[in-house]
């Protein structure tokens, strides 16, 4: 979280640290929200959000991919012995 402009903007940080912030969807939702709110800016406002939604997805998608490849990995090995599903 203080990577994602919730504390202050990326911008303030040292070189490799606004690249994580970029690809963190809370920076975007950071974004969005002080676009409508103090700013009033609704076009702003919609590209942060469109890049917080696909951001959200794909960290979804790794996300889900990683469980999938772990839970294979335990079961290959044998610490997980029955599929509940």
């Amino acid at each position: 979280m203080i990577f994602s402009e919730a504390l202050f903007p990326a911008s303030v940080l040292a070189y490799p640290l606004p690249l994580i912030a970029a690809a963190l969807p809370f920076t975007y939702l950071m974004r969005a929200s002080r676009a409508a709110l103090i700013y009033n800016s609704w076009s702003n406002y919609l590209s942060s959000m469109a890049y917080l939604i696909f951001g959200g997805l794909v960290f979804l998608g790794i996300g889900l991919l990683a469980i999938s490849w772990a839970e294979h990995s335990a079961r290959k090995r044998g610490l997980l012995d029955k599929k509940v599903m």
